[in-house]
């Protein structure tokens, strides 16, 4: 996810974004790059951010690694949801089995990462 951006840029995510037929593509494709480089970014330099890091009473290293974690679950709520979940249930109507496979296997790794990134925000959240 971190270096997407580098093979797809945001014009990329616009495409994949026209691609679904969402309503507004250009805004879509940009949150959607904004959530997932953004989120990403801070859930890896959250922890190695200087412990006297601050900008304000909340901003601290622990905060930003939360908010990340928070994007990317955002980011893969939505992902699973138009990605996979809407694709399965057309591949089960059209008992399309090695379709309907693979998007439920994506599906599942992606309720996995996402717990992961809830076991993130638990691990961080003692230390505020």
């Amino acid at each position: 996810t971190i270096f997407a951006f580098v093979r797809f840029g945001v014009r990329g995510y616009i495409d994949r974004a026209k691609h679904k037929h969402y309503r507004f593509p250009s805004s879509v494709g940009v949150l959607a790059w904004l959530f997932t480089q953004l989120g990403a970014w801070l859930v890896v330099l959250g922890p190695i951010l200087p412990k006297t890091w601050t900008v304000g009473p909340f901003a601290t290293r622990e905060v930003a690694t939360i908010v990340g974690a928070k994007m990317m679950i955002i980011s893969l709520v939505v992902t699973s949801y138009s990605g996979h979940w809407k694709c399965y249930r057309r591949a089960a109507a059209a008992e399309a089995k090695d379709e309907q496979y693979y998007h439920k296997l994506s599906l599942q790794k992606n309720i996995s990462i996402a717990g992961g990134f809830v076991m993130i925000i638990g691990f961080h959240l003692p230390h505020l």
